[in-house]
């Protein structure tokens, strides 16, 4: 009888009080009003570096507006140079935790663009887009984020092309790669996980199948404890290495990262250039 009282008392234990719920819708939507305002306003004003750290602080206040509890491990390279971020990707939370923890810039797809409110930030921050559905643009896009690398800013992908459950990781897509290979760019695996307060993998959160962006922003802000890790690997040189290799051992570094198998048995062949990041 305990067992059970235990077992149906634990959902509830993941829900927040009403008033932590309200609070955190709040502040979300103050912060999301003052992300509009600095775009509109502070933006114009300065150069690109300070923009994407700029979005970085703001990134940082949105992560504690909804609650959540951010832990990392490891650190970014101190030495200079050129970097690409690359991460496993289990829902949209995913870019404002990792910009959060380090100034970058996204590659994301053509549609975002084209979101109310998201786009505009998305935009304005100094996110590159790609039109999924048109191959050339995967040379249009690698043209621009070697330009991004060569200034000194760091590009962020998800190579998996999607999200997942965070329980496999997806094979990553090569070709948004081979602009760190030109440029001799350092890689840089990063590994998400979101735990409950048991510390297990919290399966409410990743952003699949049908659900809405609005259900999953009500799940996240309701979650009585939201715990995210993210785990910096050691950078792959991409020099005197192909495209492929270089893939291969960036999505081997994520998956030891998050101590998950890579399965892509779900993809079709001849999707190389189609997928790309949905957040």
């Amino acid at each position: 009888m305990r067992s059970i009282l235990v077992d149906q008392q634990e959902p509830q234990r993941e829900i927040a009080a009403s008033w932590k719920v309200g609070l955190r819708l709040i502040f979300s939507l103050l912060c999301i009003a003052q992300g509009v305002l600095m775009c509109l306003i502070l933006f114009p004003l300065i150069g690109a570096k300070h923009r994407t750290q700029a979005s970085s602080a703001w990134a940082r206040w949105f992560v504690w507006c909804l609650g959540i509890k951010l832990k990392a491990h490891g650190v970014w390279p101190s030495a200079p140079g050129r970097y690409m971020l690359v991460s496993n990707h289990i829902t949209w939370l995913d870019i404002f935790v990792i910009l959060s923890v380090q100034p970058l810039r996204f590659v994301s797809k053509a549609e975002v663009k084209n979101w109310p409110i998201a786009g505009f930030l998305a935009s304005r921050s100094g996110t590159l887009f790609i039109n999924r559905s048109r191959k050339r643009d995967t040379v249009h896009i690698g043209a621009e984020m070697l330009a991004v690398m060569e200034a000194g800013e760091v590009i962020g992908i998800f190579p998996e092309g999607t999200t997942s459950d965070g329980s496999v990781l997806l094979p990553f897509f090569s070709p948004l790669l081979q602009p760190a290979v030109n440029s001799e760019a350092l890689i840089v695996p990063v590994a998400l996980s979101y735990v409950d307060s048991l510390g297990q993998r919290d399966m409410a959160i990743p952003f699949i199948g049908e659900q809405t962006f609005l259900d999953s922003l009500l799940i996240s802000i309701r979650r009585h404890s939201l715990n995210v890790s993210v785990r910096f690997g050691q950078p792959i040189q991409t020099d005197q290495a192909h495209r492929r290799e270089i893939t291969r051992r960036a999505e081997a570094a994520v998956a030891n990262l998050v101590g998950v198998p890579i399965d892509g048995s779900w993809r079709a062949p001849g999707q190389e250039h189609a997928a790309m990041p949905h957040s």
